[in-house]
């Protein structure tokens, strides 16, 4: 098991938040309120009507987010169980990489909507908020990487040496 440093305890945080966020706002039908002709509320959502074009885009952007959201969690924890130090590079591409698939599926779903008589609701900005979650994650496995480098410089001569220490406890 690895120390856990505050960067650490905040990105497992943020990615747990992210993953919650983004299952329910996928799957619930409030992505989008529409009023009718006839003066009725509906609800859109990615399982509520057939959709083609950009909103075909949107829900496999949506649906790939949250698969890269699942990875990069089993990932994650796998890398603050044993320690792997390769998995914290994994981590880290996987969290940017997840904010913006889930952040493109938000950008195509408000284009597309953009030309109907409708709103967005809670369910696309619970997703919109799992992507900035994600690359929020990104960032603090970004820190907590870049924190445990150590950079020596001679006074002496023009070498530098890059010395990576990590800790891990047994």
């Amino acid at each position: 098991m690895i120390l856990l440093t505050l960067h650490l305890k905040l990105a497992l945080g943020f990615v747990v938040a992210g993953l919650i966020l983004d299952f329910i706002g996928l799957v619930t039908p409030y992505w989008a309120i529409a009023i009718t002709t006839s003066n009725q509320e509906m609800r859109l959502g990615f399982w509520t009507h057939e959709y083609t074009g950009i909103f075909t885009a949107a829900k496999g952007f949506s649906v790939l987010g949250f698969m890269l959201y699942v990875a990069l969690t089993i990932v994650f924890i796998i890398y603050l169980t044993k320690g792997m130090p390769q998995m914290i590079l994994t981590s880290l591409i996987l969290a940017f990489v997840t904010a913006g698939v889930v952040i493109l599926g938000c950008i195509f779903w408000a284009s597309g909507i953009g030309n109907y008589n409708a709103s967005l609701s809670w369910s696309f900005f619970m997703c919109a908020i799992a992507g900035i979650l994600a690359a929020a994650a990104g960032g603090c496995i970004t820190s907590a990487r870049n924190a445990s480098m150590l950079v020596v410089s001679g006074t002496s001569s023009s070498t530098t040496r890059t010395t990576r220490t990590v800790v891990v406890s047994a």
